[in-house]
């Protein structure tokens, strides 16, 4: 509700949809797509020219420790996650069962040093897109994206995490 916040918002014009994100370089997106903003933060768009070693599908604990492994290795490394980095382990104070931290670790702690560490080591990352379909053509995978991309490897790891319900039964 800031002087600053109604101009902007005024000069962008009536036909402005909400939410309306300002990013530092001055520009506006109006009621932007996952992959619009994935776009605006810098994510990899040549991912069709790339043959990638290892495809990883999920940023969660399981796919940050398989990107760290596959990219310290040397392998050509990229994760997809229709989210950010971190899962369901990101809503957790406190991971006491998880290797190399016996006192325990927050999830956005975990989450955020491994993701540094796979970034390090060469991985890629494709946060805010979700994967659509897996074939297989010849001797290599297809993983495409919800923006219709489709991104080749020699394999494909699938850490997709937990999704938790309720039964229904009382």
């Amino acid at each position: 509700d800031s002087d600053e916040g109604r101009a902007f918002v005024a000069k962008a014009g009536t036909e402005v949809k909400l939410p309306l994100m300002v990013l530092p370089d001055g520009r506006a997106l109006s009621d932007p797509t996952n992959a619009e903003i994935a776009e605006a933060a810098g994510a990899r768009m040549d991912l069709e020219e790339h043959v990638y070693d290892v495809v990883i599908v999920g940023a969660g604990p399981a796919g940050l420790s398989a990107a760290v492994y596959a990219a310290s290795e040397g392998l050509r490394t990229l994760v997809v996650d229709e989210g950010g980095i971190g899962g369901q382990a990101r809503s957790s104070s406190r991971i006491r069962n998880y290797l190399g931290f016996p006192r325990g670790v927050s999830g956005n702690r975990l989450a955020e040093q491994a993701y540094e560490q796979a970034s390090v080591f060469g991985a890629s990352f494709v946060l805010m897109h979700r994967v659509t379909a897996l074939s297989r053509s010849g001797g290599q995978l297809s993983v495409s994206l919800m923006d219709g991309r489709r991104v080749r490897a020699a394999v494909v790891i699938l850490a997709t995490g937990a999704s938790y319900r309720r039964l229904g039964v009382p």
